[in-house]
């Protein structure tokens, strides 16, 4: 049941879907293996709980040997979470389950590592990044900041991997040391930070983000493909997500636009849509598997059909039909609800 709920909880589903699957896998999956070995629903205290321990420990074996590092990852982030619901973040019994299942976690990993010394006195967390484009690889020292929402690049740098800034690149808004300011994205083929290597990530042009002993930033959209640890012996140890979601990057490189007016046509059971949306990658990568999705301000949202791959600079069409509800207002977005490099 721990497990369970904690793998539903990183794949994003909610609590309540949680413990239900959990219950269904921990409780209700022995309870009918039982009675059918029983070949009753009258089963005996200790047929049943020696049905459960053998399930139990089966599931659990399985779990662990297929999906080693997946599992360990949810039982950091997730593993203390059903205990929190029930009890409180700072009951001991939430405490005891953050606890174990790290210890299980760090069994489990099989990931490499990448160990980061820390000087004692030093007040930032710096590492060794290794930049690869079409012109070749660059060595850089990068500050590890939490507050950047893009890794940088310096326009210097750009030019040594060889990588093409179009007068069509996306453009977003960046809180630097210096102030806000507007900063130009582009798409580092490869980064390289030890034995973790990460293809296609978007980053931002700052020259005022570097200086002679820091290359560069390293951002939020390159740590949310890691886990950071951070000891007490001024060390981190950096390991590689499973799966993460690459959206986010990949949505500054899209644009989408209603074609025609966007009307909402009253039915018996709400309101009709049926829209046309105009996706175009304005990347120097072609994309796959490309989806929008209209958010209305009530909070309903409805996807479009898929387009299967897009070329850079290329234009495709995609259909959003559906039934909204009649508290869903005219005002609405368009984002992109997922698409891979």
């Amino acid at each position: 049941m721990w497990w369970t709920s904690a793998l539903v909880l990183q794949g994003g589903g909610t609590t309540l879907t949680a413990l239900m699957l959990a219950l269904v896998v921990g409780l209700a999956a022995p309870v009918g293996l039982a009675m059918w070995k029983q070949g009753s629903p009258r089963v005996p205290l200790r047929r049943w709980a020696a049905v459960h321990t053998v399930w139990s420990l089966a599931t659990a074996t399985l779990v662990a040997v297929a999906v080693p590092d997946p599992l360990a990852l949810s039982l950091r982030e997730h593993g203390w979470m059903l205990s929190a619901q029930s009890l409180g973040e700072d009951h001991g019994g939430t405490r005891a389950a953050s606890m174990l299942s790290h210890e299980v976690a760090e069994a489990l990993d099989r990931s490499e590592q990448t160990v980061v010394v820390i000087p004692t006195a030093s007040n930032r967390i710096t590492v060794d990044v290794t930049l690869g484009g079409p012109g070749g690889e660059v060595q850089r020292h990068y500050l590890w900041d939490t507050g950047a929402t893009y890794t940088t690049l310096t326009h210097q740098t750009a030019r040594q991997l060889g990588i093409e800034v179009p007068a069509t690149a996306p453009r977003v808004k960046l809180d630097t040391a210096a102030g806000p300011r507007e900063a130009t994205l582009v798409v580092v083929p490869k980064l390289r930070i030890g034995e973790q290597t990460l293809e296609k990530v978007a980053a931002s042009i700052c020259d005022d983000c570097a200086h002679d002993e820091i290359g560069g930033l390293l951002g939020l959209n390159v740590m949310r493909h890691l886990t950071a640890e951070l000891s007490d012996a001024a060390t981190l140890r950096i390991t590689p997500q499973p799966k993460t979601d690459r959206t986010p990057d990949i949505a500054n490189f899209v644009a989408l636009e209603v074609i025609g007016s966007p009307t909402l046509v009253p039915s018996r059971r709400g309101q009709h849509l049926h829209w046309r949306i105009r996706v175009t990658n304005h990347g120097s990568h072609p994309l796959q598997n490309l989806a929008p999705a209209v958010v209305f301000d009530g909070g309903e949202t409805l996807r479009g059909e898929e387009v299967p791959a897009l070329a850079p600079g290329a234009t495709a069409v995609s259909r959003v039909k559906g039934r909204v509800g009649t508290d869903a207002g005219v005002a609405f977005r368009l984002r992109l609800h997922h698409a891979t490099w």
